[in-house]
């Protein structure tokens, strides 16, 4: 399993927008109009980018296991069975 280390390093590679330009895109009509939800609800993406954007905002020292949690999530790196339960 990759190290909480390791994948905060992915994620600052991954994301390749800065929380300003994130939070930008997520308030446009395409961003709202598209991804998996519920009726009524905001979809899956749309909140995760919303994640990102507090997590781009957060000092590394500063991360939560819930924030290193969503990281993985991101990053697609395995988790241990149970781990994020």
């Amino acid at each position: 399993m990759a190290t909480d280390d390791d994948v905060i390093a992915d994620f600052a590679a991954a994301v390749n927008m800065t929380g300003e330009e994130l939070e930008s895109w997520l308030d446009t009509e395409e961003s709202k109009s598209v991804g998996r939800r519920e009726p009524g609800d905001e979809s899956v993406g749309h909140h995760s980018g919303r994640r990102i954007v507090t997590l781009l905002g957060k000092d590394n020292r500063d991360d939560t296991d819930g924030d290193v949690a969503h990281m993985r999530k991101v990053v697609g790196a395995p988790v241990v069975a149970g781990w994020m339960s």
